[in-house]
């Protein structure tokens, strides 16, 4: 073979391997291997519109500080995408005590608005947050 045929081959052979490489890292590792290369709120924010895209709170879980003017960068997540995909179950996932910004309540009404059905309260575990759900 000549030369010209042997560096065709050879970047086709790269491609390939740089394909199945792709295709074999879950779209959650290729995010978690952006996101993981900043750091502080940067990182944070980068996990929240990595999650936000994807529809995806389970990314959510790795925000850990606190956003600009005291916001808790992970209860928006999961609010945001709570709303957006009208899944009022992804509002219990704002469960920690410094999400200061927001509360599961907040958050369930916001779906119920949005999707224009007091129905999905029915779907809340927490007694106290379906109770205040449905009185919207």
């Amino acid at each position: 073979m000549n030369k010209v045929v042997k560096t065709i081959l050879l970047v086709l052979l790269a491609i390939i391997a740089l394909l199945l490489l792709l295709y074999f890292l879950s779209p959650g590792t290729v995010a978690d291997m952006s996101c993981s290369a900043l750091s502080g709120s940067d990182q944070d924010h980068c996990y929240k519109f990595v999650a936000e895209k994807r529809g995806d709170p389970s990314i959510c879980a790795k925000i850990k500080g606190v956003g600009d003017a005291g916001i808790a960068p992970k209860a928006q997540c999961y609010e945001d995408i709570a709303v957006a995909s009208k899944d009022i179950t992804v509002c219990e996932m704002i469960n920690d005590i410094s999400m200061i910004s927001t509360d599961p309540n907040r958050c369930s009404v916001r779906v119920v608005r949005t999707a224009g059905n007091k129905a999905l309260c029915g779907q809340l575990k927490d007694p106290d947050t379906r109770t205040h759900c449905e009185a919207v």
